[in-house]
């Protein structure tokens, strides 16, 4: 039997407050996705959530876009969410990709899923995957809670995790280990291992080393 767009509505906005109740989110929020009617209602009590949801399960909420934005994409675009392709409005939500993803317009992306992401321009990006590699291009920025890192061009990172730098780039990195080709700065903080070719404009805190 085929499943009608009402039927799979229906399905989505159980499957969000699903979501919601794995997520530790108050009450309120189940709440609030029982009293809306449409997918519309649906992404802006997703938006009320969004910390939570993409902290506490993330995956989730990957594999709810990955199933229902081809038939909703219309919708969900108007209410200022898309799915692993660019926009200069709302949010750019990057899931699951063998393809590499290159955006340059938005400067509120979130990275949940396993996929290689070039950014341009002056794009800007939250990453949480750890399988996820992104590349900082022109002047776009990332911060980098996990997955691997390479800063070029005049791009700006900030990352937890470990990474790479070329040209005139500016890193901030906590505990990881930077391979350092080339920066205009680089400040390094907790545990943070930084390989290089050079001591100039590093700057070590905490217990930081740098290797040359």
């Amino acid at each position: 039997m085929i499943e009608t767009k009402e039927q799979k509505a229906l399905r989505f906005k159980n499957l969000c407050i699903s979501i919601l109740a794995q997520s530790g989110n108050c009450k309120d929020s189940q709440h609030d996705f029982n009293n809306t009617h449409t997918i519309g209602q649906m992404c802006s009590a997703w938006w009320k959530y969004w910390h939570g949801l993409i902290t506490e399960v993330p995956q989730q909420v990957v594999k709810a876009f990955e199933d229902f934005y081809p038939d909703f994409k219309d919708e969900i675009n108007a209410a200022g969410f898309y799915y692993n392709e660019d926009s200069q409005n709302g949010i750019v939500l990057v899931g699951n990709s063998d393809k590499e993803i290159s955006l340059s317009r938005s400067r509120r992306i979130t990275v949940l899923g396993k996929a290689h992401v070039v950014l341009r321009q002056s794009a800007s990006a939250l990453v949480l995957n750890p399988d996820c590699k992104v590349e900082l291009r022109d002047t776009s920025r990332a911060t980098v809670k996990q997955g691997y890192a390479v800063a070029l061009d005049y791009s700006q990172l900030t990352t937890f995790d470990n990474a790479e730098c070329f040209d005139q780039s500016v890193v901030h990195i906590t505990n990881g280990t930077l391979q350092d080709n080339g920066h205009r700065a680089i400040y390094a903080y907790g545990s943070a291992t930084i390989n290089s070719f050079t001591t100039r404009l590093i700057t070590l805190c905490d217990n930081s080393k740098l290797n040359v």
